[in-house]
Order: C-alpha cells, then sequence, then structure tokens
C-alpha cells in the first residue's frame, strides 16, 4: 500500500478527550471514533501508525483510496451548499401551498 501523504495525517492522542488537529471531536464516543477509524483501516481508506510513547500516539492518514474518496465526497458537498437556497425555495413554495389548500 502507497504511503499517505503527510498533510493528510489526523493525529489524535490518547487523552481523556481526544484530540483531532483542529479541536476535539464533538458529539462522538472515543469508542465510536476508533471503531469507526478501524472499519476506515479495514476497507483501504486511511492508513493508522501507532507510536510507542507515552501517552500513546495514533495517527491516520489518508490512502490515494481514500483521497479519492474524499474527492467524490467534497464535490457532492459542494454541489448540495451550492444548491441549499432551491432547496429552501422548494419547501417554501410547498408550505405556501399545503397553508393556502
Amino acid at each position: 500500500m502507497a504511503a499517505a501523504h503527510p498533510a493528510c495525517a489526523l493525529r489524535c492522542w490518547r487523552t481523556p478527550a481526544l484530540l483531532a488537529p483542529y479541536g476535539e471531536v464533538e458529539g462522538i464516543s472515543q469508542k465510536v471514533l476508533t471503531q469507526t477509524l478501524r472499519t476506515l483501516e479495514r476497507d483501504g481508506l486511511v492508513i493508522r501508525t501507532l507510536y510507542p510513547q507515552v501517552p500513546p500516539r495514533v495517527e491516520y492518514q489518508l490512502t490515494p483510496l481514500g483521497r479519492d474518496l474524499l474527492m467524490q465526497v467534497a464535490a457532492l458537498w459542494r454541489w448540495i451548499v451550492e444548491h441549499l437556497d432551491d432547496f429552501d425555495a422548494r419547501k417554501a413554495v410547498k408550505l405556501t401551498a399545503t397553508a393556502n389548500a
């Protein structure tokens, strides 16, 4: 498996709060996050590197396959964001039609 680009690393330290590059991962327990990352590793989307230090440090990097998937999801996300006003307008029309019926 090819090495992932270092800029794609997600660094996590085993402390009371699991830390990510931009702060805490909110709304997800460490157990569920670990299970999800292990599944992504099994599926070939991330590479997990454990550093034997105190406290233990784990680094996750996207594989080329993971980066390719990210590009596809990012494109879909951009499309959704660009069309949010369209969705909101259609909902408003439907709500107005329902209220007038």
